[in-house]
């Protein structure tokens, strides 16, 4: 399973922020990947990534990130429960 954290501004998704993807495999294997401080290098953990807390900026106006399933976003749920034998990067 690929998961992700997906932005909403007032209970509206925005498509141009997506926070840390997650991968979910195997055994209850995770494995997380984030982008870094100085926004150019990507991090990576073998823990479930933590999701960033709702907030408000002002009253009846709300941040929040919930964590959704990417394959099903990108009609790709066909690719749940396939072995992948290879991931191939492009920079």
């Amino acid at each position: 399973m690929l998961l992700h954290d997906q932005y909403y501004f007032n209970d509206e998704k925005d498509l141009g922020d997506i926070g840390s993807l997650e991968w979910r495999f195997g055994e209850g294997e995770v494995l997380s990947m984030y982008l870094l401080s100085d926004g150019e290098r990507v991090g990576a953990d073998l823990f479930p990534s933590d999701t960033p807390a709702p907030f408000e900026i002002e009253p009846n106006v709300t941040c929040s990130w919930k964590r959704e399933n990417l394959l099903a976003d990108l009609s790709a749920t066909h690719l749940e429960n396939t072995k992948i034998c290879a991931v191939e990067g492009i920079l």
